[in-house]
């Protein structure tokens, strides 16, 4: 899993390559969790464009920042998702909670 974050004044965009699973999900959520904070989240892009693959744990870790996200009033949106992780996430109807 590789993950890039660009933090913008009005914008955090984090950017998805691999798996996002449960081997890899504690390293995500450690990684984003500075920019979860009242005082630093903002609006968020999540770019899954290179994501081949996501597990419950995974789902779990996007919820973690839709909520930090939300109980501050910003979104989260999700770009470049593939059919198939696409495919998960209206399964679980997870995908209607992103913008």
């Amino acid at each position: 899993m590789n993950i890039n974050v660009t933090n913008t004044p009005d914008l955090l965009t984090i950017a998805l390559a691999g798996r996002l699973d449960t081997a890899t999900s504690p390293d995500f959520d450690n990684q984003v969790a500075q920019y979860l904070t009242p005082a630093n989240v903002k609006d968020i892009v999540i770019d899954c464009s290179e994501l081949e693959y996501i597990s419950s744990a995974g789902l779990r870790s996007l919820i973690i920042v839709l909520k930090a996200a939300k109980g501050a009033g910003h979104t989260v949106r999700l770009t470049g998702v593939k059919e198939q992780i696409r495919t998960v996430l209206d399964m679980t109807g997870i995908s209607s909670l992103f913008k």
